[in-house]
Formats: structure tokens, C-alpha cells, sequence
């Protein structure tokens, strides 16, 4: 039902969630996120924005989250509810149009509601990360996660945040603090999507099979320099 909203909305919506790895099933809902939504229930409440349907659509639907919902695509449909900018955002970026999912979530990135903010500065790296920006991707990232207690308390995104770091310092070349990033994801979140946690153990192999100075770093010299002569740099 909280989709039907969004749709009268923008009827071209359809959310589909695009990361640097491969499509995997939905993410079920976990117990560890029982507190973010019963917080961000009572944010729905306390918000004098929504209108009066919007606020007993999302609320609806936030209370008959089940083992069988989908955290993710939950949060971001009430988020494409409560701002109309933020779902134009998303429609860009289901249609691989990041250039303009950069422009419609930037000015989203100081927006007054909090979920909507971080959501959108997280969009927002995710864009530059499939535009191939990874050093200005990196940056961003680096930017939010240095407001860790904020990117906890307002958005699921922390463990992709933190495998979209490492991978863009494998791609900037900086394989140590790469390294350190992409064991500490592995760590802290053993139970993340599959298709990060694969990924990252891939990415973890190769930095370790890395032979310095060796023809394959000369590669990924030229692949690194390639790419920053892409973005204009």
C-alpha cells in the first residue's frame, strides 16, 4: 500500500536498489533493526510535514513489518512518501541516470528531515560511485561515516557504506587502508547481503596475491589514471 502512494506520486517510480555488486534477494528484516523503525515510527508521528494520509500510509505499513519485509526498500518507499525530491532522486537512479540522481538528491544532502538527509548524502556517493567518481566517491564516504552515531540512528546504510569505502580505495589504489577497511566490514558485519560479504573476500585475495611493483600494479596505474582522465581530472 505504500508503494500505491509514491505511485500517484510519479507513476515511472519503481525502486530498485543498484549497488557496485550483483542483485541479490530482498534483505529481510532483522530484530537488529526493530529500534531504527520503532524510532523512525515515532518521527512519522511527530512530523508536521506529512499529510494526514501520507503519515497513516507509512504508519500502516510500518506496523505490519514482519519477518518477511524488506528493511530496505521499507524505509526508502515511506522516505519517497515524505519527499517527493528524494523520490525523484530514486527514479534516477533506477534508470542508471546517476549524473541526474546527483543533481536531484543534492539538494537533499542539507535537507531539515534527518532520515531524508543522510539517505540522500548516501545516494548521493552511491551515483559518483557508479559514474566512476571513486575519489570523490571515497571522499563523501569518508564524510558520512565520520558521523557514524548520525548514519546509525538514521539510515540501514552503514555496512554498505563501509564495503563501498574499501571498494573505492582498492580502485583509488590504496590498498592498505583498503585492506584494513574490507576486514573490518567482514568483522563488524558477518552477516551482511552475501554479495558484499563475497565481494569483499575477492577484493581481499587480490590485494593479497598484489606483487608491488609488479606488471599488475603497472596496470592498475594506468587503469587509475584512465579513469581520473575520464572524470576530468
Amino acid at each position: 500500500m505504500i508503494r500505491s502512494v509514491a505511485t500517484c506520486m510519479r507513476p515511472a517510480l519503481v525502486v530498485l536498489l543498484l549497488t557496485v555488486a550483483l542483485a541479490a534477494a530482498p534483505a529481510r528484516a532483522s530484530a537488529n533493526n526493530d529500534a531504527f523503525f520503532n524510532e523512525f515510527a515515532r518521527h512519522v508521528e511527530a512530523a508536521d510535514s506529512l499529510s494526514d494520509k501520507a503519515r497513516d500510509v507509512i504508519s500502516k505499513a510500518l506496523a505490519g513489518r514482519d519477518a518477511d519485509s524488506d528493511d530496505e526498500s521499507l524505509i526508502l518507499e515511506a522516505l519517497a512518501v515524505m519527499s517527493p525530491q528524494f523520490l525523484a532522486g530514486l527514479d534516477a537512479f533506477d534508470d542508471e541516470d546517476y549524473p541526474a540522481t546527483v543533481e536531484k538528491m543534492k539538494p537533499l544532502t542539507d535537507a531539515g528531515d534527518p532520515y531524508v538527509r543522510f539517505y540522500a548524502r548516501a545516494y548521493t556517493a552511491k551515483a559518483m560511485v557508479q559514474s566512476d567518481l571513486l575519489v570523490e566517491a571515497e571522499a563523501r564516504i569518508q564524510s558520512l561515516l565520520a558521523d557514524i552515531d548520525d548514519v546509525r540512528r538514521y539510515t540501514l546504510e552503514e555496512p554498505e557504506l563501509r564495503y563501498t569505502l574499501g571498494y573505492c580505495q582498492v580502485q583509488n589504489l590504496e590498498y592498505d587502508a583498503a585492506k584494513q577497511t574490507l576486514e573490518a566490514f567482514l568483522h563488524d558485519f558477518p552477516d551482511a547481503s552475501p554479495r558484499f560479504v563475497m565481494t569483499a573476500r575477492q577484493m581481499l585475495a587480490e590485494i593479497a596475491r598484489r606483487i608491488p611493483e609488479g606488471m599488475g600494479e603497472v596496470a592498475d596505474l594506468m587503469s587509475f589514471s584512465q579513469q581520473r582522465l575520464s572524470a576530468g581530472d
